[in-house]
């Protein structure tokens, strides 16, 4: 129940569209060009050295059709991690999240951490909340700062703003694969690593 509140504090902070199924239809000035995929500046990307095509990958992964994947998650059985002990969407909840599970003092966990936040903050996907297994918090936070320290300020305030839930009590977490998983209705409906 306590995470449930988080969640809904989480979107109604944000103004993020939901994901899955969503039109990608933005205004466009005619003045500037725009990658015809992310329907962002190059020069925005360039600037913050986002590589596209990470955006247009984070994007596939969220653009599915949330009830089809999730049907099909109950037909045939779910073959990826149940994180419903650590936390809770209700099944009538028309929400998906992004789910990025990570270990907080791993320098290389730290370095795809960070720039899957910095992608995620430049696409049009889901809200992303960090999942930490066990380890020293206090590594990833000071990487963090000076990752951040480096980057505009929209990008450093999606990521100093990412809501982060210690989960090292969760077994399932523990043990699951790093990387990011789609849930929506309490169900895992898509898994994807990410690294450098």
């Amino acid at each position: 129940m306590r995470f449930r509140i988080f969640t809904l504090i989480l979107f109604i902070s944000m103004t993020v569209a939901s994901c899955g199924n969503r039109n990608n239809n933005q205004g466009s000035n005619s003045n500037t060009s725009t990658d015809s995929d992310t329907g962002i500046s190059p020069s925005v990307i360039e600037s913050t050295g986002i590589d596209s095509s990470k955006i247009r990958r984070l994007e596939a992964f969220t653009n599915i059709d949330l009830e089809k994947a999730y049907a099909s998650s109950l037909e045939d059985g779910n073959s990826f991690p149940d994180f419903s002990s650590a936390f809770t969407l209700s099944p009538e909840d028309d929400i998906a999240l992004i789910l990025f599970i990570t270990s907080p003092d791993c320098s290389a966990c730290i370095a795809s951490t960070l720039d899957f936040l910095s992608t995620n903050s430049r696409s049009n996907t889901c809200p992303t909340i960090l999942f930490f297994k066990e380890g020293n918090r206090d590594i990833y936070e000071f990487y963090k700062e000076q990752y951040t320290q480096q980057l505009d300020s929209t990008t450093r305030h999606y990521i100093n703003h990412t809501f982060v839930i210690s989960v090292g009590y969760s077994e399932e977490a523990n043990n699951a694969p790093d990387g990011a998983y789609l849930l929506y209705r309490n169900r895992v409906i898509n898994y994807m690593p990410w690294s450098l």
